[in-house]
């Protein structure tokens, strides 16, 4: 795999800019019979275990990425799933982690957005496995996740502005429970949103249609629980998701 000398001379040109042009790296080449992308990954994992990897950066090794991305090219979407990719148009483009973040919330079990807040990073633990399969499968497709990602960022722009408006423990909620409440958004509308005539402009209200009820379940269920910590809790947030829609 060609991704971690690119991630290392892009982490190098941040620190080092002006010595990159005489540096040299050190690479291995293996001969591979036949196109077996398993033992490529294999290969891949076995040699890094001493280096400075991410977890995410194993996630460019999956070929439903580059599927993804190579869908989104065609809309004129820039999906951003190496490590260390940059881009300067922020609004036709988005990277793995708010990826993941939409994909977590959208699922209709409230365990993937709990563990989106309380560790990301867990979601790509194994990218042959759960849950990352669940996230990020065949079945997902570039522009569908596009729709995912302006919903996450319409929630995201209304907490920001909720917050301008609301005393201190309503800001606690709106920022520690932005996830739970993204998550809320998604089960309200379930596959309507990618219907072609689907409005993103109801989301705005209808976030806010949830902040209440989810500050109400609170105050009913866990009035003294420090906000920081209740939504990381899997027990709770299906107790307060239960509270809100009937199902957790």
């Amino acid at each position: 795999s060609t991704l971690f000398p690119y991630t290392t001379l892009f982490r190098s040109l941040e620190k080092y800019k002006e010595n990159l042009e005489s540096s040299r790296i050190w690479i291995r080449v293996m001969e591979i019979q036949g196109d077996d992308e398993d033992l490529c990954r294999r290969i891949t994992r076995t040699n890094n275990t001493q280096n400075r990897i991410e977890r995410r950066d194993f996630v460019a090794l999956d070929p439903q990425q580059k599927r993804i991305h190579d869908e989104l090219r065609l809309e004129n979407i820039i999906y951003l799933y190496k490590s260390g990719e940059t881009t300067g148009e922020p609004k036709e483009s988005f990277d793995l982690t708010e990826a993941t973040v939409a994909r977590a919330c959208v699922q209709s079990d409230v365990q993937f957005s709990v563990q989106a807040k309380r560790e990301i990073s867990k979601l790509w633990d194994d990218i042959d496995k759960e849950p990352y399969k669940i996230l990020f499968n065949a079945k997902v497709r570039g522009p569908q996740l596009f729709k995912e990602i302006n919903i996450l960022r319409t929630v995201d722009s209304y907490l920001v502005n909720k917050k301008r408006s609301v005393g201190d423990r309503d800001k606690l909620i709106l920022t520690h429970g932005n996830r739970f409440l993204l998550h809320l958004v998604f089960v309200h509308f379930e596959s309507k949103i990618y219907d072609k005539e689907f409005d993103i402009e109801q989301i705005t209200d209808v976030s806010d249609f949830y902040f209440k009820l989810l500050k109400k379940a609170i105050e009913t269920l866990y009035p003294e629980s420090y906000l920081a910590t209740l939504f990381k809790n899997l027990s709770k947030c299906r107790d307060v998701k239960k509270e809100i829609t009937g199902t957790d």
